[in-house]
């Protein structure tokens, strides 16, 4: 049985990463289309039990491992959801905490440069300081003075 359901997951992790290829894309260019979301993983149980031998049923306890295992991955996904939400909340208050300071930054020539920090910007999941009219990513400050 087990060679079936792999041969099933195989083909719908195809037909799946086929289908969710544009959307991914479009959303995130970096996101890997091999991950399974939530509602693959469902759609491959479903089809695993669709497809079973009526002969030869699943085992309960593979079932009920199997139902043991998407609900541990669903718990991990909320998990890492909460992490990049906390992550991206320290990085606001990082951020805004340089509001009136004056930064050292990492220039894109490989110069250092100083300036007044006005304020900050979310753009595309980063946090930008707003110095003096440039946008300066967060990771690029090297220093802080009053």
């Amino acid at each position: 049985m087990s060679n079936d359901f792999w041969s099933v997951m195989n083909y719908n992790t195809l037909s799946t990463n086929s289908v969710n290829s544009s959307s991914t894309a479009s959303s995130s260019g970096s996101e890997d289309n091999t991950v399974l979301d939530k509602t693959a993983f469902m759609q491959l149980l479903l089809a695993q039990m669709q497809n079973q031998d009526p002969l030869s049923p699943m085992d309960t306890q593979d079932y009920f491992a199997q139902l043991a295992q998407f609900s541990m991955l669903e718990q991990m996904w909320n998990m890492n959801e909460s992490l990049e939400q906390m992550q991206s909340q320290q990085q606001i208050l990082e951020g805004s905490a340089l509001i009136g300071r004056t930064v050292e930054f990492n220039a894109g020539d490989g110069t250092t440069l100083t300036g007044h920090v006005d304020g900050i910007q979310r753009y595309a999941g980063s946090i930008y300081v707003d110095v003096e009219g440039m946008q300066v990513p967060l990771s690029d400050i090297v220093s802080v003075s009053e």
